[in-house]
């Protein structure tokens, strides 16, 4: 890897309490998730009002907005993947973690290792064959690198995997009131922990837990009881308010005692928001590529073609329903051919086709008789 530290000049008006950065749905479906937004009454850590974490597959579908903005990352160390910590995708090419995810602070040092990579919705052991994988390009930090005082860092990746995944807002507040009696969600990859029985957790799966938080102080976010385990470091603390069109990450895990997560502040904040610049501005359309395709027929019965696209070596494409279900996996254009998605029946159908970073998005009408 081209190990490239930056550290961000901060520049910020003291008079404004609060801000937070576009959120994007992305381009892989139009599904956002019914998270639960009411105070939680079961499955809760003892004296708190925040569930125990429960594997994010069993009542929630990974591939919908925000829950596919998670990342899990990796090292990749003598060919070999290891899994590391947990992050957010807060821009089409930047994601949020923790800064000890990446340092040797016993040896004041960048990891020896000779990658790292980010997966968005690794689940089961498996990634998600609607999403690529990239590898960090950057890292952006606020203070001392190998200071755990300020425990969070952005880094920008070679793609831009958040033009399919979407990506969740930064955000800070000044009040301590603003964080009171509201319901945060988190996804996380708990791994092996010598704390917990190694069996119940292995990394490869997506968790969840939500809740209210009750440790709210000006520079940590957290859960008074609870624990953290290893691999969970880097996930955010999201608020989620979808009649506001709200998706905000206000704090990244850094201590496992009490779920303490370094909360984005003022300076923080602003900072990052000058690293991810126009990557996180929200496209005004799916339809932001400089290439354009045709499908045919259209209608059709079942059974189509894209046309259009001179260079198809380049070219992927994913099909998905009008509920946002992905019913055609993102694959490569050209190993497609005619495509067949008769056995979904008659309705709306859009088709997206990615070259690089860039996607455009078409609408198919199947007719089946």
């Amino acid at each position: 890897m081209n190990e490239t530290f930056d550290s961000i000049p901060i520049s910020f008006d003291e008079t404004i309490p609060s801000e937070s950065t576009e959120h994007f749905i992305g381009n892989l479906s139009i599904e956002i998730s019914d998270l639960d937004l009411e105070v939680p009454t079961s499955n809760l850590w003892e004296g708190t009002q925040f569930t125990k974490r429960q594997r994010a597959d069993t009542d929630l579908d990974l591939q919908s907005y925000p829950i596919r903005t998670s990342i899990k990352t990796f090292l990749i160390k003598n060919d070999s993947l290891i899994g590391n910590c947990s992050g957010s995708m807060i821009s089409s090419k930047h994601a949020l973690i923790a800064k000890h995810c990446l340092v040797d602070f016993s040896n004041d040092a960048f990891l020896d290792f000779d990658d790292i990579t980010v997966c968005p919705v690794f689940n089961n052991g498996n990634k998600d064959a609607c999403f690529d994988c990239a590898t960090v390009k950057k890292v952006f930090y606020t203070d001392d690198l190998f200071s755990l005082q300020e425990d969070v860092v952005v880094v920008e990746l070679t793609r831009g995997l958040g033009q399919s995944t979407g990506w969740i807002g930064i955000g800070f507040n000044q009040e301590n009131s603003f964080f009171e009696d509201k319901v945060f969600h988190k996804f996380t990859y708990p791994r092996n922990s010598i704390i917990i029985d190694p069996d119940i957790y292995n990394g490869d799966t997506l968790y969840h837990s939500y809740g209210v938080l009750d440790r709210i102080f000006p520079s940590s976010l957290g859960i008074q009881g609870t624990l953290a385990v290893t691999g969970e470091s880097g996930s955010s603390i999201i608020q989620v308010v979808p009649e506001e069109e709200i998706y905000t990450s206000f704090g990244v895990l850094s201590f496992a005692s009490s779920l303490n997560h370094r909360r984005i502040t003022r300076p923080i904040f602003y900072a990052f928001k000058e690293a991810i610049g126009v990557h996180s501005t929200t496209p005004a359309t799916t339809n932001n590529a400089d290439f354009d395709f045709s499908l045919a027929p259209n209608p059709s019965s079942g059974i189509f073609s894209v046309r259009g696209i001179t260079n198809q070596e380049d070219a992927r494409i994913i099909i998905y329903d009008a509920r946002g279900r992905v019913v055609f996996p993102l694959t490569d254009l050209k190993n497609c051919g005619e495509i067949n998605i008769a056995h979904f029946g008659t309705g709306v159908y859009f088709v997206s086709v990615f070259q690089g970073e860039e996607v455009e998005t078409k609408k198919l009408l199947l007719f089946i008789s």
